[in-house]
């Protein structure tokens, strides 16, 4: 099941759901705005547990980053970033 996040004002929203293998959790920022927007939420606020650090594994540019909680993008105009989110 696919859960949605609704942030403010700002038109883009968040996905999160299901787990994927090895208990990671897949989450789309989603920017259905006409210009380039920052999304940002915590790991909390997709249903993550309390860890230490995260890896962010961006699955377009197959980078890879680490985050203490924050999950975010620049995300482009009418596009999405997709993450795989494991605790570290």
């Amino acid at each position: 099941m696919w859960r949605c996040v609704a942030w403010g004002t700002i038109p883009s929203w968040p996905v999160d759901e299901p787990q994927i293998v090895g208990g990671a959790r897949a989450v789309a920022l989603l920017n259905r705005g006409s210009s380039t927007r920052r999304i940002t939420m915590s790991a909390r606020a997709v249903g993550l547990a309390h860890a230490r650090t995260y890896r962010l594994e961006n699955l377009w540019t197959h980078t890879t980053a680490a985050t203490h909680g924050a999950i975010g993008a620049a995300a482009p105009a009418h596009s999405a970033t997709l993450y795989r989110v494991t605790d570290s």
